[in-house]
Formats: C-alpha cells, sequence, structure tokens
C-alpha cells in the first residue's frame, strides 16, 4: 500500500515543488516510523535452525515465483511513471496508473489463497505469471493511457496472487524455522528488485524509452513458467 501510494502522490508533489520532494517526504515518514520502532522491545533471537534455512536448495523455486511476481512488480512500479510521462501522460495521471502496479496486489493477496484452495495452487500461480507477463508487455507496446491503465492494473492484481502459495509451501517446506523461510524466499525477489531496477532504467537510453526493459519483464515472468513445473507446491 506505501509503494502504491507513493507511486500515485510523489509525482504531483514533485511537479508542483521539485525532485527533493520524493526525499524530503520519504525522510519524514522514515522519522515518524522510528518513533514506534524505539519504543518496541527486544525481537527473539533465531535458533541454528533457522541459519540452516540460507542454505535449503527447496526454496530456491518459490524464491524464483517470488521474483517474478513480486520482485518484477515493483521493478515495474519503479519505471512506470517516466514510461508514461515520456508517451504524453501528466505527472498526475502517470501516478495513479502505475500506483496500481503495486496498489491493486494488495486485494489478490489473499484471495490468491482463497483461489487455491478452489482452483489449486498451480493453476493460481500459472495464471499470476501469465498475467504478469501480459500486463508488462502491454505497458511495453504502449498505446492510450486507459490502455497503459490497465495494463498496470492486470500487472498488479496478478503479482499478488502467488503470495499465499508460496508463503505456505515455503513454511511448511521448513516447519522447523518458517519465519526464516519466509525472508528467504522474499529476499530473492528483493535482490531481484535491487539488480533490476537500475537495469530497466538503463533502457530509457536505448530505443523505445525504456519499453525494452517492460518486454524484458514479461519474457522473464513467463520463463519462470517453467520453473513453476517442476516447484513443490504442498498439498498436491
Amino acid at each position: 500500500v506505501g509503494g502504491g501510494l507513493a507511486l500515485m502522490v510523489v509525482p504531483p508533489l514533485t511537479e508542483a515543488t521539485d525532485w527533493r520532494a520524493t526525499y524530503w517526504s520519504a525522510a519524514a515518514l522514515a522519522i515518524a516510523s522510528g518513533v514506534p520502532l524505539l519504543l518496541a522491545g527486544e525481537l527473539p533471537r533465531l535458533g541454528s535452525a533457522a541459519e540452516r534455512v540460507l542454505r535449503d536448495p527447496r526454496l530456491v523455486p518459490l524464491g524464483v515465483l517470488q521474483a517474478a511476481t513480486f520482485g518484477l512488480a515493483v521493478v515495474a512500479g519503479n519505471w512506470a511513471v517516466p514510461l508514461l510521462e515520456r508517451r504524453g501522460a501528466s505527472a498526475a495521471a502517470a501516478g495513479i496508473a502505475a500506483g496500481l502496479v503495486l496498489f491493486a496486489g494488495i486485494v489478490t493477496r489473499p484471495t490468491g489463497g482463497w483461489l487455491a484452495g478452489r482452483e489449486g495452487r498451480r493453476r493460481v500461480v500459472a495464471s499470476a505469471l501469465v498475467g504478469v507477463a501480459a500486463g508488462a508487455a502491454l505497458l511495453a507496446i504502449g498505446g492510450p493511457l486507459w490502455l497503459s491503465g490497465i495494463a498496470a492494473a492486470i500487472l498488479g492484481l496478478s503479482a499478488g496472487l502467488p503470495f499465499a502459495v508460496v508463503f505456505a509451501a515455503a513454511q511448511r517446506l521448513r516447519p522447523d524455522a518458517p519465519a526464516a523461510a519466509i525472508s528467504v524466499v522474499n529476499a530473492a525477489a528483493i535482490l531481484v528488485i535491487l539488480v533490476a531496477t537500475p537495469l530497466a532504467g538503463l533502457t530509457f537510453e536505448l530505443p523505445g524509452d525504456g519499453s525494452l526493459g517492460f518486454a524484458a519483464m514479461a519474457v522473464l515472468a513467463a520463463a519462470a513458467l517453467l520453473v513453476l513445473r517442476s516447484t513443490r507446491l504442498d498439498g498436491e
């Protein structure tokens, strides 16, 4: 929710002031969030079982699926605003459309868990990967702003679907350290965000003004379907 709202609020805020708005608003929120953190008590230490989770190869495919959905959605959200602005959209309109990439996924995170019980876990994750690929491809192709908004919503809604399935699978693979297993899986997505975000930015210097970056995201999401075939999803 925070990321999606930031994409909706910051572009018009920056347009009304200057580029520093991104940084002073983030600094203010960071300081405010530090207050409850300072008041919190000591967190429990991780045991030896949690340390062994880092070397569990069974979590790698789940990490790939998380990276291909949530990870790529964050990368797309970071660059959707300049992509749409270079196609003629205003900062406010581009921010609202791009914000859907992250904001829409909040709805489908619990929905994906519910659907997994009815339609099957593998089918839900496969649908999510196809949706992320389709949304990124539509953003790469371009077109009117309303179509880009729909593409962003498709990408965001799809990216949220596998959350419950992937994290439940991680917990059941490592019942001795379920929280650590979730952290390892999500770390794969964070790594993709850190690496792919600047790489996607570089594509704005190439023909297409960033379209190649979104096309690459579509290909990566579709390629993760190959990983899904060999991924162990609990209960199947």
